[in-house]
Parts: structure tokens; sequence; C-alpha cells
């Protein structure tokens, strides 16, 4: 049905009726994982170790599935794609990312830049990641700490799928 409405004229969010397609920056509360399910409030992790952890679904996603893990599924009503990661703290934590999109796993991606000039640093994916089934997005921790790595990119979706304020 998503697919079928591709000749229909994108709308605006604010004025998206339930059967018209939208498009709206990737946000936290789009990716709902978890035997619960769980929605991811905002970026932020903190008390990362060193090793591989997970982004998406996040650390407390994961831990709510009853066994092994899970990716965050995608409502066959939208599409994420993913052009790029910004990280906002000022000491690099994560220095590669490998995603699982749509049961395709990538190999892994260097997230290290040459120059560290700002707390602000942004990583361009070679190409992007475009989920319509499932995301499964890990990092590798070099150093323990926090992070605030926020992916960048488009959400595709019917208006039926915008969660109102309550």
């Amino acid at each position: 049905e998503f697919k079928d409405k591709q000749k229909r004229n994108f709308v605006p969010l604010t004025y998206a009726k339930a059967d018209e397609i939208v498009i709206e920056p990737l946000r936290p509360e789009q990716f709902v994982a978890g035997d619960t399910p769980l929605g991811i409030d905002n970026w932020i992790q903190l008390g990362l170790v060193a090793g591989e952890t997970h982004i998406l679904p996040n650390v407390l996603q994961e831990a709510d599935y009853a066994a092994g893990e899970a990716p965050v599924n995608v409502d066959d009503d939208e599409v994420f794609i993913f052009t790029d990661f910004i990280e906002v703290k000022p000491a690099i934590r994560i220095t590669a990312l490998q995603g699982e999109i749509d049961g395709h796993k990538f190999k892994p991606q260097e997230m290290r830049l040459a120059m560290n000039e700002s707390d602000l640093q942004i990583y361009e994916l070679d190409y992007p990641w475009i989920a319509d089934v499932s995301i499964d997005i890990d990092g590798k921790v070099e150093y323990a700490g926090g992070s605030e790595l926020t992916p960048l990119g488009v959400h595709i979706c019917l208006g039926k799928l915008i969660a109102g304020i309550t």
C-alpha cells in the first residue's frame, strides 16, 4: 500500500492526513524496539565500556529483549534513510560503525577523523543506508565514557505513523 502511493505528493508534516506521505528528519522516538517495546528519548548513551555497543536498537532496548539480539523493525508504511552521524561529545568514544540494514550486514566503517578541531564531529557514510525492513547498528567503543552519536537522514512514512503528543 505504501509503495503504491508514490505518485502522490508529499505533504508537510503539519498538514498530513493518515494516508498521505510525509518526510521528517530522523528523531529518537521513531525507533521502537524490545519486548515491551521501548522507544528512545534521546541519543545520549552513558557508561559505555571498551568493545562493541548497540546504537540502534540502543543498549536499553537490547536489554529489554527476552532472548538474544533483535533489530528495530521497520513498518511496511515507512522507510528510513541514514546519510551521516554526528558526535557532539568532545571526546570521541565510538570509532567505527557497522550497520545491518534489511538483513544485509555491511563492513565496519571507520568513524575516526584525521583532525579533531571542535566538539561537533560529522561522519559521512560512504553511501546512504536505506532501511525498509530492519535496522541494527553497532559501534566500536574505544574509550569508556558517554556518547551522543546522532544519526542524520530522513524518515518517510504515511501520516498515520506520526505519533500524537499524548
